[in-house]
Order: structure tokens, then sequence, then C-alpha cells
């Protein structure tokens, strides 16, 4: 019996101790959850308001990942805790008998010691130092009642103290299921911090583009206001022109029907039946005539005559041979335009004789031979302006800018089908004037002062050369370059 009661207050003193070590942990482990899920929601809520706090939050996540240890320690603990509760739950098992035959055994054992109880009464009657030990018996038949009301009220309540440890062992393990999905959670977070920082990145450069792009968004939303504005302001001339507008097509409409009801009443007769036929007349005006191909090429036949003449000319009497030592460059230029004046005109009168002679009809005499003569001097100042400064090599360049003209200057064929070399160059060529102003001089058509304004470019062009060709010859003169005598140029032909 003695042990029996040993043995139920061991088993209630360990049962204690387990409950509140249980409890103890099970709070540490709730707390440090808590404090988890507390960060994890403070993390989701900063991530979604401003960049500026992501970085603090990413650095709880990094806490709450070097918290995983402890967590784990956590759990190590609460599956001791269980491996106890198990053994417990076997020894009180292993006792539940005992505990269940308890009341029986005391009520036999409450019965004897009332018999003992009596006997001895009988002994107290005769013998008074006995009762002392009457009264230890009353003491001990006491605490043996109180006992075997303890463990008749602890059988009563063993099931209910073995279903509530089952529960505890249940809550146990649904805790440690948790904490261990609490840990891969954790993990994953921080496995995807790469993913997350990577994600934050974007946010910040979406919300940088965003914030470019507010001035212009509200620029356009001031722009669209502006607008209603002014559209609100014009509503009634809107509306007055919608009414006009109204007004007039019913008035079209009006007068449409009166028209065509005039013309049913009209009589259909020939005259009548050709008015609507042929409402009005056509009448043809031609502004040039170009009888054939070859007035259509006599410009630039003539423009390259014309300049195969000039290099003809300065390839024989270059500009840089002197039959006299000269002494002034203006005497050098007189010399040399009038010898290109008496050329120029000597050609332009053969070749435009020739060409008329020839069968070429010419609407405008004048500025035929005006346009060939100050065509003429142009390339006779280029041409002299070359062979002075560079002899018979001069002659070459302007070879080669004969060559270029015939491919650029628009004779032969338009410039829009020529290709994007001659049409960069024919507004540099003399020649490209040269055949304009000979095509309004030989058809006409395009107008009476076409003519004369080629002509004037082409004048420009003669000064210009004329003008370089004189500050060339005062170089040369001043340089003693210029300086050839009647025996050298002898010897040379």
């Amino acid at each position: 019996m003695n042990n029996d009661k040993s043995l139920s207050s061991d088993t209630k003193a360990k049962l204690a101790n387990l409950a509140t070590e249980i409890k103890t942990k099970a709070t540490d482990s709730t707390n440090q959850i808590n404090s988890a899920n507390d960060s994890w929601g403070n993390l989701l809520g900063v991530m979604l308001d401003t960049q500026s706090t992501l970085q603090p939050q990413l650095d709880t996540v990094q806490n709450l990942s070097q918290k995983l240890p402890a967590l784990q320690s956590t759990m190590t603990q609460a599956q001791s805790l269980l491996t106890q509760t198990d053994t417990l739950l076997s020894a009180l098992k292993k006792n539940q008998d005992l505990l269940t035959a308890m009341p029986t055994q005391l009520a036999s054992l409450q019965s004897v010691t009332g018999q003992i109880a009596v006997g001895t009464q009988k002994l107290a009657n005769s013998t008074g130092s006995i009762n002392t030990l009457v009264n230890g018996i009353n003491q001990y038949t006491s605490g043996v009642d109180t006992a075997a009301n303890g463990a008749a009220q602890l059988a009563s309540k063993s099931d209910r103290l073995i279903s509530g440890f089952k529960l505890l062992y249940d809550g146990t393990n649904q805790y440690t299921q948790g904490v261990s999905q609490v840990k891969a959670g954790t993990n994953t977070l921080v496995s995807n911090n790469a993913s997350l920082n990577s994600g934050a990145s974007q946010l910040s450069t979406a919300l940088s583009s965003l914030n470019l792009q507010v001035p212009s968004l509200i620029d356009g939303v001031n722009q669209l206001a502006t607008g209603t504005q002014i559209l609100n302001g014009k509503s009634d001339k809107l509306l007055n022109g919608m009414t006009q507008l109204s007004s007039g097509s019913n008035k079209l409409a009006t007068q449409l029907n009166s028209g065509a009801n005039k013309v049913n009443s009209n009589i259909g007769t020939p005259n009548n039946a050709q008015m609507f036929a042929s409402p009005t007349s056509l009448q043809h005006t031609s502004t040039s005539t170009v009888p054939n191909y070859g007035h259509a090429l006599a410009p630039f036949a003539m423009a390259t005559g014309l300049f195969i003449g000039v290099l003809i000319f300065t390839l024989e009497f270059p500009a840089n041979r002197r039959h006299k030592t000269p002494r002034d460059a203006v005497k050098v230029l007189n010399e040399e335009f009038k010898r290109a004046v008496s050329v120029s005109l000597a050609m332009v009168v053969i070749l435009n004789m020739i060409m008329i002679l020839s069968g070429l009809k010419v609407d405008h005499i004048f500025d035929l031979f005006w346009v060939c003569l100050i065509y003429t001097l142009a390339q006779m100042a280029i041409m002299q302006f070359l062979t002075l400064i560079m002899g018979r090599l001069g002659t070459i360049i302007g070879l080669l800018l004969f060559v270029a003209s015939i491919g650029g200057a628009g004779g032969m064929f338009p410039m829009q089908v020529t290709n994007s070399f001659f049409n960069a160059i024919h507004p540099f060529l003399p020649m490209s004037y040269a055949i304009n102003g000979l095509r309004q001089a030989i058809t006409g058509g395009l107008g009476n002062s076409y003519a004369s304004i080629n002509a004037l470019v082409l004048l420009g062009v003669a000064v210009l050369f004329y003008l370089l060709f004189l500050l060339a010859a005062s170089t040369l003169i001043k340089r003693d370059v210029l300086v050839t005598d009647t025996k050298e140029i002898t010897q040379e032909i």
C-alpha cells in the first residue's frame, strides 16, 4: 500500500514537471514563430510600399535565416519531450490496473482498520496507556480514508489524464510539423533571396521609368485640359457652324430639286442634249514647239562644241606663255581678255550661223547669241586661269571638267534619271546653265527671263575667274615665275 501511494506521488510530480517544461518550451517556440511571422509580414508589407524600404526587410530575412539553427535546436528539444511523454504514457498504462484496484483494497483496509479500532477501544477501557495508541490509530485510519478518497479520485480521473496527454502528444506533433514547414519556407525564402533582389531591382527600374514619364503624363493631361477648355469655348461657334451646315444642306437639296424639276420641264432638243453631253470645251495652247530630236539635242551639241573650241585654243595658247617680259598683271589680264573675247565671238558667230543654216529654228535669236557668248567667255576664264597657274597641266584639268559636264549638265538625259554623283555636281557646272539658257532661246516655253538668268550666272563665273586670274598673275610676277622670252617659246613650238 505504501509503495502504491509513493508511486502515485512520484507519477504526479513527474507529470507536473513534464507538463510545465512542455508548456515553457511550447511558449518559447510559439514566441519565436510569432516573431518570425511578424517579421515576414512586415517584409511583405514594406516590399509592396516603396523601393526605399526593400533593403531593410531583406536584412530582416537574412536575420531570420540566421535564426534557423535556434529553431532546429527547439525542434530537437521538442522531439526529446515527445519521447519522454511516450515513456510516461506507457508507465501510466501499466499502472492503470493498480490504480483501478486501489479503491477496493483501501475499502478492505478500512474494514480491517475498523475492527482494529473496535478491539483497540476495548483495550483502552482497560488500560489508560493505550489511549495514545488509539488516537494514533484513529489518525492513521483517518489518513487511510483520505488516501482512499484521493486514490478513488485519481482512478476516476486517470482516463482524462491519459486523454489529455494524448492531446498534448498530438499537439506537439502538429507543432513539430509546423516548425518544419516554417523551416522549409524560410529555406525557400533564403534560396530565392537572389530572385527577390532581382525583382526589387526591376521594381526600382520600373518605378524610375514611371517617375520619368510622370512629367510627360502631367503635360499631356494639361494639354488635354487646355484643349477641352478651348473646345468648350468654341462650342457655340461649332454649334453655329453645324446649324449653318444643316441649313446649307437643306438649301442645296431644295435647289437641286428645283433644278431637276426645271430640267425635266425643258424640251429635249438636240442643243440641250449637246449641252448636257459636253458642258465644257477644251482649248490647247502650246508654250513651246520642239519639231524633232535635233532641236532638243541642239543646246547640248552647241555647248559641247564651244567647250571643245576653248580647250583647243588654250592648249595652243596657254596663259602662262608671254612673248614679252610681263611687268603688270592688269596688262596681262587685258591681253588675255581681248584674246578671249575675239576668239569667243568668232566661235559663237560661226557656230550659230552653221546651226541656223542647217535648219535650226530659233525663237529668240538675241538670247541665242548672248548665252553662247557669255558661256564661251566663262569657259575661257576658267581655262586661262588653269593654264596660268599650271600650264599645260591645266588643260588636262579642263578636259576632266569637260568629261564631267557631258554626264552632269543634263544635256543628253534628264537629271531625274541620272545617278547621284552627277546630280550633286550639276549646279556647279557652267555647261548646265548654258544648256538651260539655249533651250529657252531655241524653243522657248521656260519664260522670257529664264535665258537672261542663266546668262547672268555664267557672267558671274567669268568675272570670278578673271579676278582669280588677276590675283594669280600678280603673285607670279612678284615671284618672277611668269618670265619667258621669245626664244624659249620658239624652241618649245
